[in-house]
């Protein structure tokens, strides 16, 4: 009876073993990439249709950003502890799976491949750091004109409602065109212009406590910080908000739910 328990605990440990371990992809490849390539389509950071990842030029932080999103990409500002010697580090990636894997299994083969090839490991951890609150600008609430109420309303369409067709010069519906000091949309909310437009921009997490509620059509326009074509018309970020939208950045601080680095190696060469 015993050597029988034995066995099925044995049995029972490889089988959540095996469930445990993270598949891999068929083939990858890991290089240094030493082009020194900067700016807009220099890099390169995609899951194509059958599941082959393909990295240029890209930092590290993008990898592991990739590799641990859910919905969204994370941002720089949730990866924390990466070496300063590697924040210059770019590299090329190219990983091949077998079959076609789903969403999560292309996040999963990603994260195994970071740690089998830079050894990563990591932890979330929920930090207090700086972010910004968007709130209306004006005393009387009044918004910019270029922030309109949508006739479009993205959560019903997402539920199966066909959106109307696009006016002439709006942008496709249900979508946040980002663009080098542009950000334009057409139906969806306030609060994902924060999340996911501001906060990719001003590189820290942004809460929306406008109030707004709804769809909105919008364009802003900034001249980017480090674009070397900055239109001198252009006024920045900040006040783009303000004259544009109606709508500025407040700073505060609050919880946020980060990548921790715990070790990280530069890969070795294939």
């Amino acid at each position: 009876m015993k050597w029988a328990a034995l066995v099925v605990a044995i049995a029972c440990s490889a089988t959540l073993l095996a469930q445990t371990v993270p598949p891999a992809f068929d083939a990858a490849s890991v290089k240094f990439n030493r082009s020194g390539a900067t700016g807009v389509g220099a890099t390169t950071l995609i899951f194509q249709p059958d599941g082959r990842f393909r990295a240029v030029n890209e930092p590290l932080w993008r990898l592991i950003a990739e590799a641990y999103r859910s919905n969204y990409q994370l941002r720089r500002f949730e990866i924390e502890g990466i070496p300063p010697a590697m924040e210059g580090d770019r590299f090329d990636v190219d990983a091949v799976p077998q079959g076609a894997p789903s969403f999560t299994e292309q996040r999963q083969m990603l994260q195994r491949l970071l740690a089998d090839r830079f050894k990563l490991k990591v932890h979330r951890e929920t930090r207090d750091l700086p972010i910004y609150a968007l709130v209306k600008a004006r005393a009387d609430g009044r918004l910019g004109e270029r922030l309109k109420p949508s006739e479009v309303d993205c959560a019903k369409v997402r539920a199966g409602a066909a959106p109307p067709a696009a006016q002439p010069g709006q942008p496709p519906s249900c979508m946040m065109i980002f663009g080098q000091g542009r950000l334009v949309s057409y139906g969806m909310t306030v609060t994902q212009l924060a999340e996911m437009g501001l906060a990719r921009s001003v590189l820290r997490p942004v809460i929306d406590r406008t109030g707004l509620t709804g769809s909105y059509t919008w364009t802003l326009e900034w001249a980017p910080d480090d674009s070397p074509n900055a239109n001198g018309d252009l006024p920045s970020l900040m006040t783009a908000l303000v004259e544009q939208l109606g709508l500025k950045l407040e700073p505060t601080r609050g919880p946020v739910e980060v990548i921790v680095i715990d070790h990280v190696e530069r890969p070795t060469p294939d």
